[in-house]
């Protein structure tokens, strides 16, 4: 017997009976609402279907959550790196340099032999210097580079320079120790130092400041330089020509000392001044004067231990 005979089966016997009208008009609805959903063409809906729904939803929550969990971490390291300028503050138990305390809340990289004797920095192919140093909860911004600061990285390789960084002393990079080094890098931002093909420069690059020992070849300076620093290119042995532009009005002292293997040099007409022992220990070079001697300021020590000098007429 199909429903519908049964409900008029059951609406017939309730006319029969004393009951409340409620009752009937309960059934009443109940069938018309049955009639409503039989004329329509949806398939019902299974519970398969309805554990599916449910799967998918929890699918969605689950990947909201994900969201927020990787989100809440780069969102705080973010914001610290803000604070720290171009890079993280970085706690003193994660970085292998050694630091001195100076004023003002600063502090210095200084050399590892002279605080501990230890070796930390052999084993050093790249460093990454900290615009700020976390020390017992205290964060102190790093603005100096020692003398010696990196005499035992003779693995190194390259090295980045922060913003923070002011004053780096001029012997810094002048060691033996470091023949493997071929890439200075400093921050754009920084006010007092600039970089250019992994070689260190004053900020507006007319000033040429130190040459990784590593870099081998041929080499021009920028035409920008009017000055060759103190030690610019000292102990460069893999170096064996390097073209002086003509603005180049001065060279520092030792400024190609230990140049072994340098072999041709120019000085231009622009120099008028050269410093003690620029030229010491340049076995193999042949220097060309391109000026004459009454106007270009030198010693004997400047051109020590060159093979010959060749003055222009």
């Amino acid at each position: 017997m199909s429903l519908k005979k049964i409900v008029a089966v059951i609406i017939s016997l309730l006319l029969l009976i004393p009951i409340s009208k409620n009752w009937i008009s309960l059934f009443i609805s109940t069938y018309e609402e049955y009639k409503a959903n039989e004329n329509k063409d949806e398939e019902p809906v299974t519970i398969a279907d309805e554990v599916k729904e449910e799967e998918e939803d929890s699918i969605v929550i689950s990947d909201k959550m994900t969201d927020a969990e990787t989100q809440e971490p780069v969102s705080k390291k973010n914001q610290e790196s803000v604070k720290s300028g171009n890079s993280d503050i970085v706690d003193i138990n994660d970085t292998p340099l050694k630091y001195i305390f100076l004023s003002d809340h600063n502090i210095a990289i200084c050399s590892d032999a002279s605080i501990t004797g230890e070796t930390a920095y052999l084993n050093l192919t790249s460093i990454t210097i900290p615009a700020k140093i976390r020390i017992n909860g205290e964060v102190y911004t790093v603005t100096k580079i020692n003398t010696d600061a990196f005499h035992n990285c003779i693995n190194l390789m390259e090295i980045e320079i922060p913003s923070t960084i002011t004053d780096i002393n001029v012997n810094t990079f002048c060691d033996k120790n470091l023949e493997k080094l071929t890439n200075i890098t400093v921050a754009p931002d920084n006010p007092s130092y600039s970089s250019e093909g992994g070689v260190l420069y004053n900020k507006n690059k007319t000033k040429i400041l130190r040459v990784p020992i590593g870099i081998k070849g041929n080499f021009e300076i920028p035409k920008s330089v009017t000055t060759i620093g103190d030690l610019a290119f000292c102990f460069c042995t893999g170096l064996t020509n390097i073209k002086i532009p003509s603005k180049v009005t001065a060279i520092g002292y030792y400024a190609f000392s230990g140049c072994s293997n340098l072999t041709d040099i120019t000085i231009p007409k622009s120099v008028a001044g050269i410093g003690n022992f620029a030229f010491l220990g340049c076995k193999n070079l042949n220097v060309i004067v391109d000026n004459s001697k009454k106007n270009v300021e030198y010693n004997t020590s400047t051109f020590q231990g060159c093979k010959s000098l060749k003055w222009a007429k």
